[in-house]
């Protein structure tokens, strides 16, 4: 067999992935959003035999910095393939892979948790999701908690409107909103302007990719960022306006992706990960009938000493933004 690396696969690794996934993170696509957004090195990693592709993985270079760090695919990203050569598809992969100062894997299922175990250290991270196969409607909705039908008739009394939008001033929208939460919730905005505009000129023109944006006397007040894994939704990026919190129209965004998952015959609805502590972010999650279980995110240091410069980095970088924020309002 013959490990190869290339940035540029074409069609012979999409069509090795569409045999194991349907989860768009893991495809060509999804590689020219990393680079055009986040101006990542795309990578795929695999094995072949005389058949062609046996097994591989995704990956992107990002460099901050200085510091190289290596990702499986952002958000998910993991080995595909067949089961028996893991192992020697991954010690070939630490080899590969020590260019980079930090490694990270982040599978979308945990069905090889001690076979990654064997070459990574872990850390869990909640993953919420609903799982529609078979259900109805009916048997969705009925999960529903008080709260989300409180959301529903006041949206109903005000006028909230939703609707599912592909244009670029959309996706410029879910940005700014994105921004205001992160603010309002004193996190860190990691995705830019130039993120949202490359999900917009790759995937939305290919149907992969919208926005479900809720509006107030016609002013945009929620709005999310949802990719079509062709059996699934990922709800990718979520902002709500500051000032209209009180109309929880986020909420009703997610009542309105349910019914169209439904309609279309989606197998499942994905929160996305969130930190284990944020017990309030997976309670709203939960009150849809959201399920909650722990995925492990695995990692490798090729760099002690970048990976505490990183680490340091992401704790300070918060404290300094609150700063000059501070210092913005006080000379305006």
């Amino acid at each position: 067999m013959k490990f190869e690396i290339c940035e540029h696969p074409g069609k012979e690794w999409d069509q090795f992935v569409e045999k194991h996934t349907h989860i768009l993170f893991y495809y060509s696509v999804w590689s020219e959003v990393l680079q055009e957004g986040l101006g990542g090195r795309p990578y795929y990693l695999c094995l072949k035999n005389d058949a062609g592709i046996a097994c591989g993985m995704p990956g992107v270079m990002l460099t901050y910095y200085g510091i190289r760090l290596f990702y499986s695919s952002i958000p998910y990203g993991g080995y595909i393939g067949d089961p028996a050569l893991f192992g020697r598809f991954m010690s070939r992969f630490r080899e590969e892979t020590k260019i980079a100062d930090i490694v990270h894997v982040s599978p979308f299922l945990s069905d090889r948790d001690e076979e990654y175990s064997r070459f990574f250290t872990s850390a869990g991270e909640a993953a919420t999701r609903i799982d529609l196969k078979g259900k109805t409607g009916e048997d969705v909705f009925s999960r529903f908690e008080p709260s989300v039908r409180q959301s529903l008739n006041k949206s109903a009394r005000l006028g909230v409107e939703v609707v599912r939008c592909d244009d670029r001033e959309s996706f410029l929208t879910a940005h700014r909103l994105y921004l205001q939460t992160m603010e309002r919730n004193r996190a860190i905005a990691r995705y830019t302007e130039k993120w949202f505009g490359a999900l917009h000129l790759i995937l939305a023109g290919k149907g992969l990719a919208f926005v479900c944006l809720a509006r107030y006397n016609g002013t945009p007040v929620s709005a999310t960022v949802v990719i079509d894994s062709g059996k699934g939704y990922h709800l990718l990026h979520s902002g709500s306006c500051t000032e209209q919190l009180n109309l929880r129209a986020n909420d009703v965004i997610v009542c309105e992706l349910l019914k169209d998952a439904i309609r279309e015959g989606k197998e499942s609805v994905d929160f996305m990960f969130s930190d284990p502590l944020d017990t309030n972010l997976i309670r709203w999650k939960e009150k849809f009938g959201g399920s909650t279980s722990m995925l492990n995110k695995y990692s490798w240091i090729n760099s002690p000493l970048k990976f505490a410069l990183w680490n340091s980095a992401k704790r300070v970088y918060p404290l300094l933004h609150r700063f000059r924020k501070n210092v913005a309002r006080s000379q305006s």
